[in-house]
């Protein structure tokens, strides 16, 4: 799976787009389609909230992924941990440690991570008898 990540105050806060992410956004949106279509019909500082509110839930998700499955991994220096844990932003924080020029770069990391972790995984393995052959050609 692709890593993203958001440089937030100087930190490198991990996104992730799982479960617990599609849950929540489907909660608060109704649907992650509706959610999609909020920045046609949203006025710009709306969607501004819309933005911040996502990136605490993928950071937050992503800070969770990384307590859990990756807490034997090194530590990058710029990583927001305390204490060996990760820890997630605030929308406050978001708000305070992102640039207004960053909105456009920052919407595209956000739909990259929900994309990157919408993609079906499908593993193939080679079967029959040209695998064999192929092998021994």
């Amino acid at each position: 799976m692709k890593r993203e990540f958001v440089e937030v105050g100087g930190k490198q806060y991990p996104l992730r787009f799982g479960i617990g992410a599609a849950k929540a956004m489907s909660e608060k949106f109704g649907s992650l389609e509706k959610m999609a279509d909020l920045f046609n019909e949203l006025p710009e500082s709306e969607i501004i909230d819309v933005l911040t509110w996502l990136l605490e839930a993928l950071i937050r998700q992503g800070c969770a992924y990384k307590n859990i499955f990756e807490a034997d991994l090194p530590i990058p220096e710029n990583a927001p941990v305390i204490d060996g844990k990760y820890v997630p932003v605030t929308a406050e924080q978001i708000e305070v440690g992102l640039e207004i020029t960053n909105i456009r770069n920052l919407q595209e990391i956000i739909f990259g991570t929900i994309a990157s972790g919408s993609k079906p995984k499908v593993e193939t393995k080679p079967k029959g008898k040209d695998t064999k052959n192929a092998e021994t050609a």
